[in-house]
């Protein structure tokens, strides 16, 4: 959650707790301001185990915003940077 903004999801069946992302969820973007819920595109294959320490909402100028997800890879070492922006919706 930053200001106005909140990134959640859904899940049917099994979560852990404190899981944002899994594979069988929903996500989905708030805005308090407008109110406003969308529906965002699914981040993509190696995002079923993140962690809401490896996600981010980053507020922008102008009301934008980006979400961030850092996706761990087969190297422990190494990880792929994930991005959202609203601008193209993906």
């Amino acid at each position: 959650m930053v200001k106005d903004l909140i990134v959640f999801c859904f899940t049917i069946g099994c979560c852990r707790a404190n899981w944002i992302l899994k594979g069988d969820c929903n996500y989905f973007i708030y805005q308090v301001d407008c109110p406003l819920l969308r529906l965002l595109p699914h981040p993509g294959k190696g995002t079923e185990s993140l962690t809401n320490d490896e996600v981010g909402l980053l507020p922008r100028h102008g009301g934008l915003y980006t979400i961030a997800a850092l996706v761990p890879t087969s190297d422990p070492l190494l990880f792929s940077l994930r991005l959202f922006e609203p601008e193209n919706w993906s």
